[in-house]
């Protein structure tokens, strides 16, 4: 999964709409839009409030496997994982 996809899952997942994430990180609506489309590069200092905000690592919003259950993501490096994942659903 690519890091636009990541970032819009995420904030779709918090309730926030574009603008509302954009006031967070202090950028314009337009920036968050970018992001998500992948035509604008995120800088470090951003990606590092993007983490704050969703709680969770930089790593796991640039990493292109993230695997989610219903409203919850669990972050994947390699299928065992997933089988684990799966295991305690059951």
């Amino acid at each position: 999964m690519a890091i636009g996809e990541n970032i819009k899952r995420l904030r779709k997942m918090h309730g926030l709409n574009q603008t509302d994430l954009a006031k967070k990180i202090n950028v314009c609506s337009s920036a968050i839009s970018h992001y998500e489309m992948e035509k604008r590069q995120v800088s470090n200092t951003t990606l590092v409030d993007l983490s704050n905000i969703f709680n969770v690592t930089v790593d796991f919003i640039i990493k292109a496997f993230n695997y989610y259950i219903g409203n919850k993501i669990v972050q994947i490096y390699s299928i065992h994982v997933i089988i684990e994942s799966w295991i305690k659903l059951i």
